[in-house]
């Protein structure tokens, strides 16, 4: 028994896998794409109001996901006018690190300080 021609022909049967499943899925895409392409013709009275209900959506998800990073911005913002710095937390702090660092702060620690000794600080 060969082993060289054991190797050549397992690498060819799998190659030859390989390119039936690529087909396979090529040949599933393709049916696909013009299924969906009979439907549009069929339905073009739909596409007009489908794409303005895909428009609303997506400028509302957009501004919902802007209006959400400002707030959490917003949350780790620190500015301290004792020193006229702003600093950022890593990540928005819970309500009991809140409450912690506002205590601090009034005791007359800087936000620096108090960020960093948390390891809070970005």
């Amino acid at each position: 028994m060969n082993k060289e021609n054991d190797t050549i022909d397992i690498r060819e049967f799998k190659r030859e896998a390989l390119k039936r499943k690529v087909k396979e899925k090529l040949d599933w895409c393709k049916d696909r794409v013009e299924a969906g392409v009979e439907y549009i013709e069929e339905h073009k009275e739909l596409l007009i109001p489908i794409g303005v209900a895909l428009a609303g959506g997506m400028k509302r998800v957009i501004s919902s996901r802007a209006k959400a990073k400002e707030e959490e911005e917003f949350a780790c913002k620190y500015y301290d006018p004792r020193t006229g710095k702003t600093e950022y937390a890593r990540k928005k702090p819970s309500v009991k690190q809140r409450l912690e660092i506002e205590r601090r702060y009034q005791e007359g620690e800087s936000y620096l300080d108090i960020l960093h000794d948390m390891r809070l600080l970005k």
